[in-house]
């Protein structure tokens, strides 16, 4: 007995176009960037892994922060 899926459900490729458009979507249309939300984001983690907090910086583009 085969426990790998041979053939989709047409539920399940609705699913699957559906689900890759999400993703497609959060990297081509990102929503506005909240820079308050973010740093203290990166804060509470380091606060909740006993380190103290970070220098937080942030770029146009990951070329800028090269």
């Amino acid at each position: 007995m085969s426990l790998l899926i041979e053939k989709l459900s047409k539920q399940q490729e609705k699913l699957m176009k559906k689900t890759r458009q999400e993703w497609l979507d959060l990297f081509f249309k990102p929503k506005k960037f909240n820079e308050k939300k973010a740093r203290a984001s990166v804060e509470w983690l380091y606060s909740f892994c006993g380190l103290k907090k970070p220098k937080v910086l942030f770029f146009d583009s990951p070329y800028g922060c090269q």
